[in-house]
């Protein structure tokens, strides 16, 4: 095995090269004997781990290693994770990646979607806990209205659907888009793995699917920017569920 190249506090990129490092040592000590590699022995592999102190503790200092929105107390809080989702697919959404985000969703949702203009979504308006048409019995966990569409998005983690909830949602989401004159109306269901549940009318995701959605949008922001890091860390997150 060749020898590690253990990089420099100051390196941009160190986080993600440790995170790599652990893996390959596992790889390396689990490969069958190579004659044309040198073995790594204890001394070898202490040594690889001292040389790594420093650094690490130089990261860790440096905040590498904070994981964001488990601090901020999402845990698997629907209101909370929901609020944080609304964050990020609001085009006017301090990230400042405007309808990006909404268009990597739409488009992993393309085939289910009605024909949607995709390219004026950054003039759509996202809210949480709406009421549709002032209807307190539905209120749903993050609404959104574009230029030709009402769209509903109901976020689960751990609870279930009620009695006729998406039945519910679908007609109020058709009401509103007659109310707005809108050309289309949609709800969608963010479920976890293993979920069940749904409604034919309801395009179904699972938070894993969303996961992808925000790396996505994170690989468009500058790289190790706040913006980029606090999606990374959100896509994470929402992983597990």
């Amino acid at each position: 095995m060749a020898d590690f190249e253990v990089p420099t506090a100051s390196d941009a990129a160190l986080a993600d090269r440790l995170a790599l490092l652990i893996p390959a040592l596992r790889d390396a000590m689990q490969r069958a004997p190579d004659p044309q590699l040198p073995s790594l022995s204890a001394s070898r592999l202490e040594d690889i781990l001292i040389r790594l102190r420093d650094p690490l503790s130089e990261a860790t200092r440096g905040g590498a290693f904070v994981e964001v929105w488990s601090v901020a107390g999402l845990r698997r809080n629907e209101l909370r994770n929901a609020a944080v989702l609304a964050w990020c697919l609001d085009p006017q959404g301090s990230h400042g990646l405007g309808g990006r985000v909404l268009m990597a969703l739409f488009g992993r949702l393309r085939p289910q979607l009605p024909r949607l203009d995709l390219e004026r979504l950054g003039n759509a308006s996202v809210v949480t806990e709406e009421c549709p048409l002032g209807d307190d019995e539905n209120r749903v966990d993050i609404g959104i209205t574009g230029d030709d569409f009402v769209a509903f998005l109901e976020v689960k983690v751990d609870a279930g659907l009620g009695h006729l909830q998406l039945e519910r949602y679908v007609e109020a989401a058709a009401a509103k888009r007659a109310a707005l004159g809108k050309e289309h109306a949609f709800v969608m269901l963010l479920v976890p793995k293993g979920f069940r549940g749904s409604h034919r009318e309801a395009i179904t995701l699972t938070w894993r699917d969303m996961a992808r959605v925000l790396d996505s949008a994170s690989a468009q922001a500058p790289a190790a920017s706040l913006t980029e890091t606090l999606f990374r860390h959100f896509a994470d997150h929402v992983r597990q569920f």
